[in-house]
């Protein structure tokens, strides 16, 4: 109450247990860097914090290099009194970087013996790389190959699945050289009357091929020539391979010469100035034109009567003709009677009789009549004055006396020979006819 004072000291501490507050930033998906298997330099945000107090610090456990998938980032703020708050963001790391692939180099193989396709082609590995790690690569090759080119596609897949793909080239060829029989040598004969084959059938080459025959072809001529003429057969694959044999085709002559002989002769036995027909040629013609042999078989001489001389003519290729010619050898007649004088009166009628014989053939008669005492002769024909004048009596009707002293003979040939020129002639009969007429006569014709 004096107012006397004492003092004391309390303390009151006032401390802050209040928690600061945080918000993360939002999740992150970041690409891995190039060619790494991870992410750097990631942007990932500052959290929103919050004191009733103040805030002393803010940090995080986020890595340098964020690797590839997801990284939990825990974000701590503490406040100036020591207080903290955590949360925490998601960092995700994908690789969105396609693989590298190179494809084997191409290939060229060959088709497998007898078949059109290559089976257990090596098509060598391709080279691949990741920012990662490869997962996978295949191809789509086939088992065997077909003739020609073939692109096999290679695929390669990444862990995170990113694929590439490239393109390698099989080609297939086909070297194999079909197997190829032509048809057998063939003969035949030259067409009727050249000296050439056509039309001739070949037949049809045998071919096995392990993919496919494009063509079949020969030099064949149209006209094949006599004797021996090689067709080569000439046969392409598909491939563009090709093969060759040969096939003999031989052309015979098998046809005959022709032949014509030369008209039939008939000449006379020893005919003294007569003339002998002995004209005539001999035709012979062949398809292909060479005769290397003509014969006949007539003798040195020929004898009375009628000979076949065979005619035969053989060509290069041995083939013969034959014709036949007949050589007729007639002997002149003989006269066997003569007429005689006669004597007539006027417009009286008479005969002369002749004969004459031959060997071989028939005697053929001509009277004649000279005027002229001999000078000249004519061939008598049948008239009303003279009868029979072709055969061996000559009959005279009304002969009057302007024909007193003329002259018949008879001629006589062989009529059977073609050799007209050539006779025998009688002697001469002398016709005497009186003036006086036969009626002044007791008997008939004097």
């Amino acid at each position: 109450d004096a107012g006397n004072t004492a003092t004391c000291t309390q303390v009151v501490t006032v401390t802050d247990n209040e928690n600061p507050t945080i918000t993360c930033p939002t999740d992150v998906n970041a690409n891995t860097d190039p060619a790494t298997c991870d992410a750097t330099s990631v942007n990932i945000g500052t959290p929103i914090t919050a004191d009733n107090c103040g805030i002393a610090a803010t940090t995080s456990d986020a890595p340098a290099i964020f690797p590839l998938g997801s990284t939990t980032v825990t974000w701590t703020t503490t406040d100036d009194s020591g207080n903290t708050a955590t949360c925490t963001q998601v960092v995700t790391v994908t690789d969105n970087e396609n693989p590298t692939i190179t494809c084997p180099p191409d290939v060229s193989t060959t088709a497998d013996i007898g078949l059109c396709e290559a089976t257990g082609v090596t098509l060598g590995f391709p080279i691949t790389a990741d920012n990662c790690n490869i997962a996978t690569t295949t191809n789509d090759a086939p088992t065997s190959f077909p003739l020609g080119n073939t692109t096999v596609i290679w695929t390669t897949t990444d862990d995170a699945g990113n694929t590439v793909t490239c393109a390698q080239i099989v080609t297939v060829t086909d070297d194999e050289i079909s197997m190829l029989t032509c048809p057998p040598d063939i003969t035949v004969a030259t067409d009727p009357n050249v000296c050439i084959a056509t039309n001739i059938t070949l037949g049809t080459p045998v071919t096995s091929e392990n993919c496919g025959v494009a063509s079949t072809s020969n030099d064949a001529p149209i006209e094949f020539p006599l004797g021996n003429t090689i067709v080569t057969w000439l046969v392409t694959d598909d491939a563009g391979n090709s093969v060759t044999c040969t096939q003999t085709v031989t052309v015979i002559d098998d046809e005959a010469p022709v032949i014509i002989c030369p008209a039939d002769i008939s000449i006379l036995e020893n005919p003294g100035t007569c003339t002998n027909n002995e004209s005539g040629t001999l035709t012979v013609s062949d398809n292909c034109g060479i005769i290397t042999n003509t014969t006949n078989d007539a003798p040195a001489s020929f004898p009375l009567g009628n000979t076949t001389v065979i005619w035969e003519v053989t060509d290069n290729a041995g083939n013969t003709a034959t014709c036949t010619q007949v050589y007729s050898v007639f002997d002149l007649p003989i006269i066997t009677l003569h007429p005689v004088n006669d004597t007539i009166c006027n417009s009286g009628s008479i005969s002369f009789s002749g004969a004459a014989e031959v060997l071989f053939g028939t005697t053929a008669y001509q009277w004649e009549v000279s005027t002229d005492n001999g000078a000249s002769w004519n061939d008598l024909s049948d008239t009303s004055l003279y009868s029979g004048t072709s055969s061996d009596v000559l009959v005279i009707s009304n002969a009057d006396s302007s024909m007193n002293g003329y002259l018949y003979r008879l001629k006589a040939t062989n009529g059977s020979s073609t050799v007209t020129d050539c006779y025998v002639i009688s002697d001469a009969a002398i016709l005497t006819v009186n003036r006086t007429s036969c009626s002044s006569y007791p008997w008939d014709g004097q």
